[in-house]
């Protein structure tokens, strides 16, 4: 059974030559394909996969990690985040009659409605 996935990994204090090198072998074992950033020293990227049966999150972080360290050529710092997508923490936020009216009056104070 295939469980599906979002994960985003995080490189940090490795070498920027070798990005072209991270980026290939991180997407050669999950789909990041054209997600990948970089700033302030940092390379990010994210995608969205099954993960099959026989390997869970943990082994595809080792794998992963295993990947870029091997592109870096030298340690570098790497954080994997696995987030299971058919059931996401989910946070909700309603906002409907008396929050309009709050905006409302808000505003009014300002000045910005008249």
């Amino acid at each position: 059974m295939s469980r599906y996935y979002g994960i985003s990994i995080i490189v940090k204090d490795c070498n920027p030559n070798k990005y072209d090198s991270i980026k290939t072998a991180a997407s050669g074992l999950w789909p990041f394909n054209e997600s990948w950033t970089a700033f302030e020293g940092e390379l990010s990227g994210y995608g969205e996969d099954c993960i099959c049966y026989g390997e869970d999150e943990k082994d595809l972080a080792k794998r992963l990690a295993q990947a870029v360290f091997e592109a870096n050529g030298s340690l570098c710092v790497i954080q994997v985040d696995a987030s299971f997508l058919a059931e996401p923490p989910t946070e909700t936020f309603r906002f409907g009659e008396r929050e309009y009216r709050q905006f409302s009056r808000e505003c009014l104070r300002k000045g910005v409605l008249t």
